[in-house]
């Protein structure tokens, strides 16, 4: 009878460009075995990045005729696309476009093929940089967007904590829309009122639609969520329809963590695409340069410099123990505070963590949870970027996140935090713990 013992749990990375599948190569030994390795790629959040990717070819003879056969003319064009998981778990895929190619020859060879994500064809084709047209009249925001979206090719979806934000807006005055491209306007606009634009990562359901969606620390119709369990797909793009999900990094999974405090305009956005438009609104006339977004934890980073700040801070505690009407007062207070560009720093964290089954599909806009030993206290950080990185048979992620302060207070909607302490809770052993982020279940 074989014995099992020692057998691990090992990721899935699979790699396919047009019809080629790069994972399982036919070498001519009767063996097929992977001809790219080091596969890794990055995750940003943001209404104009452009996720990135890259991977290594085999730098023996077949590994070049893979890398000559992938980026023939008949190939060169297509999609690549790159699945991580697990066999019988969950798992996720995401497309990227051939971007360019590192040789390096010699004593250490090298193919270094590095991918951008479908945001990349978004955002530099045609129909995406066309200008509006006149023939638009004054519309209200969701309207505009939608418009807009469907001059693109793209339709938009809104959550419902989008709708709630952007219902009663002012309308666009015409005089501010005819001179705009389709992209240009569509992120400005999106920026001026605090609104996340999600793009679609390649999968069939999601390939022709934008979601517009807000920060999940003023959306109050949409809840943090624990991932599904069991074996299926992870949406990762527009697809998801702005879910977020809560991830418990705690015992067993994580060996340290980083925080830093940094103060507003001391992190450079790094965007693929720069923008500069200005929006006509019944409120004035907004500067895509100096918009603050107001409902995104991510307001410090982007917040231009030179700005001037006050005495007066957004505290995230401020709202605790309050409901209904005194709930939305005080979130409302809290937009108003970051619009004013009160708080004067921000703050963020880095984790690296292996990809066991639980972390699968973490993604920007989720959240990362640090609970306390007790399980009274959670820390919730806002992902912010997120990279997932091949080493060896093992899959690493690190993770980036950020919140506007240090110090207790949470981001999250009181409900929804009260369900994943009431999960941490029910973990009281290593065992349990093992348990629970190893389950392919």
């Amino acid at each position: 009878m074989a014995s099992s013992l020692g057998r691990l749990i090992q990721p899935l990375v699979r790699v396919t460009w047009g019809g080629l599948t790069l994972s399982e190569w036919d070498y001519g030994d009767k063996q097929k075995r992977p001809v790219v390795f080091n596969v890794s790629f990055d995750l940003k959040s943001g209404n104009k990045q452009v996720n990135k990717a890259s991977m290594e070819f085999d730098p023996s003879t077949i590994g070049f005729d893979a890398y000559a056969q992938c980026t023939s003319e008949e190939n060169i064009k297509k999609p690549i696309i790159i699945r991580m998981g697990y066999e019988k778990g969950s798992y996720f895929e995401t497309s990227f476009y051939f971007q360019n190619v590192d040789f390096v020859t010699g004593k250490d060879q090298r193919i270094t093929v590095n991918l951008a994500g479908l945001q990349k064809n978004l955002l530099t084709s045609h129909w995406w940089n066309e200008y509006i047209g006149d023939g638009i009249q004054e519309r209200d925001a969701k309207e505009l967007i939608s418009y807009v979206a469907q001059k693109a090719g793209m339709t938009a979806e809104f959550t419902p904590g989008a709708e709630k934000l952007i219902k009663g807006l002012p309308k666009i005055k015409k005089a501010g829309i005819v001179n705009q491209t389709v992209g240009n306007f569509l992120v400005a606009l999106a920026e001026k009122y605090g609104l996340t634009l999600e793009y679609p990562t390649g999968s069939a359901d999601d390939s022709k639609k934008i979601v517009v969606s807000t920060a999940a620390a003023v959306d109050e119709e949409q809840s943090t969520q624990e991932k599904p369990a069991g074996a299926q797909k992870i949406d990762m793009g527009s697809g998801r329809k702005g879910k977020r999900y809560g991830f418990i990094v705690g015992p067993t999974l994580v060996t340290s963590i980083k925080r830093s405090t940094k103060p507003f305009g001391s992190k450079e956005e790094n965007a693929d695409m720069s923008y500069d438009v200005k929006v006509k609104a019944d409120d004035g006339e907004i500067d895509s340069k100096n918009i603050v977004e107001e409902s995104r934890v991510e307001q410090g980073k982007n917040a231009p410099s030179g700005s001037t700040s006050s005495n007066e801070k957004v505290s995230i505690t401020e709202c605790e123990g309050k409901a209904g009407e005194a709930l939305s007062a005080c979130r409302k207070k809290l937009r108003e505070k970051a619009a004013k560009k009160a708080e004067s720093e921000y703050s963020d964290c880095s984790v690296s963590v292996m990809m066991v089954p639980y972390m699968v599909g973490i993604r920007p806009y989720d959240f990362v949870l640090f609970p306390s030993l007790s399980g009274n206290y959670i820390e919730d950080w806002e992902v912010d970027s997120v990279s997932y990185k091949q080493d060896g048979a093992a899959v690493i992620i690190n993770i980036n996140g950020i919140r506007p302060q240090m110090g207790q207070g949470n981001l999250m909607i009181e409900g929804d935090l009260k369900k994943f302490k009431e999960k941490v809770g029910t973990l009281k052993a290593v065992s349990d713990w093992h348990g629970y982020y190893w389950s392919l279940t």
